[in-house]
């Protein structure tokens, strides 16, 4: 039997969900009865030697602490399997962001820089993280995110569409709202009868021509990665917009706002960076943003056709089902599994 740790900062997170705790369950059916994955939080569980010489694999998602780095060089001096995700590049944090000051300390990129170093393989999000840390570690393997059709029905019924434009994420976007706050404030101002809902953050700079936040805008709290999807499915929006400043830390984000919006029945106005996705509008400005955005609102485009050729793409490339098999080859050779 191959015991497996996924070790994480928090289980109940979203990067849990999607890269970690939140893919075991599908990942237990598709491995045989001669596995056993475990998926704990960091601080429910002693660090030591003893706890690591229960499991034959250990992966660890994110690590960066002074202390992650003791507890790698302890597994791989135990001779156990180094597994280590990430999915941001934990060296081009931008400065706006507020875990800056934590990844710009060059103890802590060095701590990261070893870990990497030493693990038996890397799994990223995408090319561009991968080719962020191909020169630390040449075993970088592209993992995307996926649509999790364990927890959620692929054949979901979707209702009529409202006049509704979503945004979603948290205060790590100010600056990207901000670089595409003219395009989004014209077509909000102008446009009275769609709805913004802007989901996990409240973007309190886009205030209207009195300096207050405009009638129709709203606003949807952070909230549990069951209870969001739910309500991202019963905000019924047409079009979910993802505006995103070009840089490398952005280059490195997985499109998961895409997948989201597909299972919600929106289309997606998404950077060019993301390459061709279909059911998307693509922007390379705030002038070509501006009139993706105009032109769903003013039905130029059909937001519910682009929305199945989007899912349709998400169902044939992107459900945690297929993706999961690039898991499932990955443990076995980590293990030496005479399966593979």
């Amino acid at each position: 039997m191959f015991k497996i740790l996924f070790l994480n900062p928090d289980r109940a997170h979203t990067c849990s969900f999607y890269r970690s705790g939140g893919v075991v369950k599908d990942l237990r059916h598709q491995l045989d009865s001669n596995y056993v994955i475990d998926v704990i939080s960091w601080a429910d569980l002693p660090t030591d030697w003893q706890m690591i010489s229960n499991y034959d694999l250990i992966m660890i998602q994110r690590p960066y602490p002074s202390s992650a780095v003791v507890l790698c060089e302890h597994i791989k001096q135990m001779r156990i399997p180094l597994w280590l995700d990430y999915d941001d590049n934990l060296f081009s944090v931008a400065p706006e962001n507020r875990a800056w000051q934590i990844f710009d300390d060059p103890k802590i990129k060095s701590q990261v820089k070893r870990m990497i170093q030493i693990a038996d393989v890397v799994s990223v999000t995408n090319e561009d993280l991968k080719a962020a840390y191909l020169p630390i570690n040449k075993n970088i393997v592209v993992i995307p995110n996926a649509f999790n059709d364990t927890f959620f029905d692929i054949n979901r019924e979707l209702p009529e569409r409202y006049k509704t434009v979503a945004w979603r994420g948290s205060d790590t976007h100010i600056y990207d709202i901000m670089g595409y706050a003219p395009a989004i404030s014209k077509c909000t101002n102008d446009n009275p009868e769609w709805e913004f809902t802007y989901m996990g953050y409240h973007p309190w700079f886009m205030a209207g021509k009195n300096g207050e936040a405009p009638k129709n805008t709203n606003f949807m709290r952070a909230m549990d990665i069951m209870d969001y999807m739910k309500a991202g499915y019963d905000l019924r929006p047409s079009v979910v917009q993802v505006p995103l400043h070009d840089n490398p830390f952005n280059r490195c984000k997985s499109n998961i706002a895409f997948i989201e919006g597909a299972y919600w029945g929106a289309m997606s106005i998404v950077p060019d960076f993301w390459g061709e996705i279909p059911g998307t509008l693509s922007y390379n400005s705030v002038e070509s943003y501006y009139e993706a955005l105009r032109s769903t609102i003013a039905g130029d485009v059909d937001c519910v056709a682009q929305n199945k050729l989007g899912w349709e793409y998400v169902k044939d490339n992107l459900l945690l089902s297929k993706i999961n098999k690039l898991r499932v080859e990955l443990i076995r050779k980590l293990v030496g599994d005479d399966k593979v």
